[in-house]
């Protein structure tokens, strides 16, 4: 029996999503097991909750332990304390809310968290098939989905982190333009922008939409014009809103400075040219930097491979699709390490999901498929070894 579309989508969403939890959870158990951590970490943490799980029952070891790490911490602070930190403001409150909610079931916060990131992941993938099937057909949306699930820093789609969430709400966003549902589409980057600042990015695929949308309507009178272009003009204005709000809230109601600012004074961040992060991280390789080498090469890789891939859908995308990856990969370019350095280029080059349209052409050759699936698959295994280690910041 043939599946509808949506069956289809579905079944294809539940394979990866739960394919990529059960490998990522037991790949961490199995490395938690081979070789625990042995140096106590100097990122910020709770002592205490990390003692009970590192030293707890063997389950809470292998399988909830290994998740404890980097900004999993601030999400979950900000879950249960709010922005009693003012260093957390720059992270937005949607993906903690979240993680609250969870919580209101008895679920502790650590559980939570990676409940959402996987429920997250379902829908996002659920909706990165659907536009692809739309697009390009069945075979191109499988592909993508692959590409996707493969990917060197996917494992933090199943983390305690907001990639997960964001790229929920930006999928869907995109989609509610494409089909001319310009309220939906409003609400989810205003979610999105809510979720991480990049959201606000949306505002430029809504734009494109609706420009193309009226002007499909020129032959009608202009009342029938301005009457139809409303709610895309309330939907348009919705992302810009969240952005405002979120921070108007940071700085009225807990006297903190602006969140863009946090970045540069709390977090060792700078707004720099999209090629100075990228000549850095070059420069130090060449100069064999003995410490961050991984994270040096694997920052500088994926960036080359978005602007690669990017390049490359110029002529395949459509242009919504090119607006929207191309202001994320300048929003990664430009956020530069104050030692002129690249930041987390190799994990936020997940949230830049048009890549993967672009990538799954390249995958239609078998031979392209195994190469990827190998050396995806293993840089993957790799940085989720050195992320249980507090080894490699993303």
């Amino acid at each position: 029996m043939t599946l509808p579309p949506i069956g289809r989508a579905l079944r294809t969403a539940l394979l990866a999503t739960l394919s990529l939890r059960l490998f990522n959870s037991l790949m961490a158990a199995l490395i938690a097991w081979l070789v625990p951590v042995w140096i106590t970490p100097g990122a910020p943490h709770d002592p205490h909750l990390l003692a009970s799980l590192e030293q707890g029952p063997v389950l809470l070891r292998l399988f909830l332990a290994p998740w404890y790490r980097w900004d999993t911490i601030h999400y979950l602070d900000i879950a249960q304390q709010g922005y009693a930190d003012p260093n957390n403001t720059i992270w937005p409150p949607l993906y903690p809310l979240l993680i609250r909610i969870g919580m209101f079931t008895g679920l502790p916060p650590l559980v939570s968290a990676l409940l959402v990131s996987t429920l997250s992941t379902l829908g996002a993938v659920l909706l990165l098939y659907r536009l692809a099937e739309e697009e390009w057909g069945e075979e191109h949306a499988t592909r993508t989905v692959l590409a996707l699930v493969f990917f060197p820093t996917a494992f933090f789609l199943m983390a305690g982190y907001s990639e997960a969430t964001f790229l929920l709400c930006a999928l869907l966003s995109i989609r509610a333009a494409r089909q001319r549902r310009w309220l939906l589409a409003g609400l989810s980057a205003a979610a999105a922008v809510l979720t991480r600042h990049q959201g606000i990015f949306l505002a430029l695929p809504l734009l494109w939409e609706g420009l193309q949308f009226l002007r499909s309507l020129q032959s009608l009178p202009l009342r029938q014009r301005l009457r139809a272009a409303w709610p895309w003009l309330v939907g348009l204005s919705l992302p810009p809103l969240a952005m405002l709000s979120y921070g108007l809230y940071i700085r009225l109601f807990t006297q903190a400075d602006w969140p863009w600012k946090t970045v540069s004074s709390g977090w060792n961040q700078h707004l720099g040219w999209p090629w100075e992060g990228i000549l850095g991280n070059l420069r130090a390789l060449l100069s064999g930097a003995p410490v961050g080498g991984g994270a040096l090469f694997f920052n500088l890789s994926l960036a080359l491979l978005c602007l690669v891939l990017l390049l490359l859908g110029a002529r395949r995308l459509p242009c919504s699709y090119s607006l929207f990856g191309w202001a994320l990969l300048l929003s990664v370019l430009v956020k530069v390490q104050n030692e002129g350095l690249l930041g987390a280029t190799a994990r936020y080059a997940l949230i830049i999901f048009p890549i993967f349209f672009v990538l799954a052409f390249a995958l239609k050759n078998r031979l392209a498929r195994i190469l990827y699936i190998a050396s995806a698959l293993g840089a993957q295994i790799l940085l989720l070894a050195a992320f249980y280690w507090w080894a490699w910041v993303p």
